[in-house]
């Protein structure tokens, strides 16, 4: 992508942020957003077809960080199996998404053909066929898929718990938390924001 084109894209992002802030997206308009960014119609449709495009965008851009860091992670000989493995990566996505950005915000109230879930989903399961021990690849590929579904559902309702919770929670003891259950059951090994633990 040239300069231009990614200058355009980032005042359009911007303008998108300011007015998810003030109106859900039912109610923002192609006509709005240009103003509001300062480029014609054309430009914006150079870029995008509509504005579930841009959070599209951005989903992409979420996913592929998650995907990164995890792949790094693994790289670097750090085990995400473990409680200490996987509350560091958790951490780590809680600590950098930005919990009031609007975009992330409208994905969670919902977009019309656009769940984070099968795609976030998507991720982990390719995460797990890296990550898997020999002794799972003997599993069917619908039972992975559902794997990887069942701890998507429960890190997106983590990551949607505290994106929408007050604010206090501290990312890395929401990691933990996290970590604790996914790896404990329902039970857990410590209640959970417990500082004395």
């Amino acid at each position: 992508m040239d300069i231009r084109r990614r200058r355009t894209r980032i005042r359009l992002h911007r303008a998108l942020c300011d007015l998810l802030a003030e109106q859900p997206l039912s109610a923002i308009s192609v006509e709005a957003l240009t103003a509001k960014a300062r480029v014609t119609r054309p430009t914006f449709y150079s870029n995008y077809a509509a504005l579930t495009d841009m959070l599209d965008e951005y989903l992409e851009g979420l996913l592929v960080e998650v995907e990164a860091r995890m792949e790094a992670m693994m790289d670097g000989g750090g085990a995400t199996d473990c409680l200490e493995g996987m509350g560091r990566f958790s951490a780590s996505v809680f600590s950098e998404i930005d919990r009031n950005d609007p975009r992330l915000i409208a994905l969670f109230q919902g977009v019309p053909n656009l769940a984070p879930e099968p795609r976030f989903a998507a991720v982990v399961e390719r995460i797990m066929v890296r990550a898997d021990v020999p002794d799972h690849k003997v599993w069917s590929a619908e039972a992975r898929r559902f794997k990887a579904h069942f701890f998507t559902g429960a890190f997106i309702g983590a990551l949607r718990y505290w994106v929408q919770s007050p604010p206090g929670i501290d990312p890395y003891a929401m990691g933990r938390a996290f970590s604790d259950f996914a790896l404990n059951g329902r039970l857990g090994a410590a209640p959970p924001f417990d500082e004395s633990t």
